[in-house]
């Protein structure tokens, strides 16, 4: 019986890591959206959360590609990662943690804060906790 608890809370652990990372392709794609229609952002600015001077900085893009575009294939990969039973999720979420530092790293030199880049790193805090904790690489 241990083990049928065992695999139901797997089962949720697993189901609420995809939620999480489909909330992360939401709003990286919306991010997308608006480095290519600059026009749709909705953001509330003030002296320090200011999404568009974010989001238009020389951080906003690495080589020429935005930060959105990286974000939604770094959470595209991590979903197809959690059907792939090995050591992969966890390499992957490695990566993540560098995107979580570099973003965090950008807003501070900025001395601003881009809400959505916030709430991706957030999704990607809260992923990388979970796939580090739930044991079944």
């Amino acid at each position: 019986m241990a083990g049928g608890i065992k695999g139901d809370r797997q089962s949720r652990l697993r189901a609420a890591t995809l939620i999480i990372l489909v909330l992360g392709v939401v709003v990286a794609a919306y991010l997308v959206y608006v480095h290519f229609h600059p026009g749709a952002l909705v953001c509330a600015e003030g002296s320090v959360i200011n999404c568009s001077a974010v989001l238009t900085s020389s951080f906003s893009s690495i080589l020429g590609v935005p930060l959105a575009v990286l974000a939604l294939l770094w959470f595209a990969v991590a979903i197809a990662l959690e059907y792939i039973k090995n050591n992969a999720r966890k390499v992957w979420a490695v990566l993540g943690i560098a995107g979580f530092a570099y973003s965090i790293a950008a807003m501070s030199m900025l001395g601003k804060i881009c809400v959505y880049c916030s709430t991706i790193d957030a999704i990607l805090l809260i992923y990388i906790i979970v796939i580090f904790r739930r044991g079944d690489a």
